[in-house]
């Protein structure tokens, strides 16, 4: 578990740092596994935090990246996990081996898978939206000509046949 202590079937989590050293342990599998919701959404607060520059990804290609990375074969999925997990290093923040599958489908890794994809050519990077051309004139709308008219009060009217007002 890449210097970790504790074994990779160790359920009980990170181990205390003894005799003045810490130790750094990758998130038990079976958290992961379950994908809890809050840990999830704490990890993504910390990468937020830690690389303010780094874009989110929005939902859509989030969801395309995911499906792509899972309809890999294990051997390529352990391959980008590994690369995303070593390019983070301690921003990485779950098991650098096959069962990580949840946490870098999940939002907060999402624009790092993304980008594993397309170096590895499993994605193609197209050339982003194209911008809108810029008027060289403002677009004014034709005004349709409006044709006043004013209406005699009601007092001064004919009266309808049947219809009688009484003041």
């Amino acid at each position: 578990m890449g210097g970790c202590p504790a074994a990779d079937d160790d359920q009980r989590g990170p181990r205390q740092a003894s005799e003045g050293h810490v130790w750094y342990c990758a998130v038990p599998v079976a958290l992961v596994q379950r994908a809890h919701r809050a840990y999830l959404h704490a990890a993504d607060a910390v990468l937020a935090a830690r690389h303010p520059h780094q874009d989110p990804a929005d939902p859509v290609t989030a969801r395309v990246t995911a499906d792509i990375y899972l309809a890999l074969p294990d051997s390529e999925r352990d391959a980008i996990t590994h690369t995303v997990a070593s390019r983070l290093g301690d921003d990485w923040l779950g098991p650098r081996h096959s069962n990580a599958d949840t946490l870098i489908t999940a939002p907060a890794y999402a624009a790092h898978l993304h980008t594993a994809l397309v170096e590895r050519c499993h994605l193609l990077s197209g050339p982003g939206p194209v911008p809108l051309p810029v008027p060289t004139a403002p677009v004014v709308a034709p005004r349709a000509a409006r044709q006043i008219q004013v209406a005699v009060p009601m007092e001064h009217q004919q009266p309808q046949a049947g219809v009688h007002l009484t003041y």
